[in-house]
Formats: structure tokens, C-alpha cells, sequence
């Protein structure tokens, strides 16, 4: 039904009905899956020595999760860590205030891990 009294932007009344004639829509509501807020460093990244990044840190853990998935946490920040992907960290992240000498081969194979596939 159409209210007469009902003008438009231009002071116009309008005239059509709802719903709108095919081709013009409303816009659509569009839902958009949140990225995890990543709270795996232990410091803000990029406060530390430049050049380096959290590959070369000795607190660089690998941890391997089930079926055979494998990502890098930093150790100095073990209390947060989840199982999920908010709290990884990026290897070639710049380096926080925290960073100490470590790896320096590209190979993170003798890095330290967590087996969790037993908890």
C-alpha cells in the first residue's frame, strides 16, 4: 500500500510500491568472518634490533599440532598461547624488544618444539 504522505529527497511523493521494481535492491548486509586478533608476540614486533626477525630469535618455538600441521610461536609468550591461529607468529616478522640471539640458518628443523598431539 502507498502512504501518500511519504516524500522522497527531492520532495516527491513516492509512487511505487515495495517491494522494488527487479534490478534495484536494497544493499545487503554482508557478514565477514573475523580474523583472530593475533596476540602471539610477546612484545610489539618491530622495537628490536633492526634487520632482525623473530626466524633468527632463540625463543622461537615450533609447535606441532595434530595431523601433522606445524606452526611458530614465541616462547617468551607460552601463558597465551591457544590452539588456534590468533596466537602464531610470523617468521619474518621484525623483531621485539625481547629478541635474543639464536638460529641463524634458514633450516628451523633443530628449532625447539612442543609435541601437542599427547595433550
Amino acid at each position: 500500500m502507498i502512504d501518500p504522505t511519504q516524500v522522497d529527497l527531492f520532495g516527491e511523493y513516492i509512487t511505487q510500491p515495495w517491494p522494488l521494481p527487479f534490478g534495484i535492491r536494497p544493499a545487503k548486509r554482508i557478514r565477514h568472518r573475523k580474523s583472530p586478533v593475533p596476540m602471539g608476540y610477546a612484545r610489539l614486533p618491530g622495537h628490536g634490533p633492526p634487520g632482525e626477525t623473530c626466524r633468527t630469535c632463540e625463543r622461537l618455538l615450533l609447535v606441532r599440532l595434530a595431523r601433522g600441521k606445524a606452526v611458530y610461536k614465541c616462547g617468551a609468550n607460552r601463558a597465551n598461547h591457544t590452539h588456534g591461529r590468533s596466537s602464531d607468529i610470523l617468521l619474518r616478522s621484525p623483531a621485539c624488544i625481547l629478541w635474543t640471539q639464536g638460529y641463524q640458518s634458514e633450516d628451523q628443523s633443530s628449532a625447539p618444539f612442543i609435541d601437542r598431539l599427547k595433550d
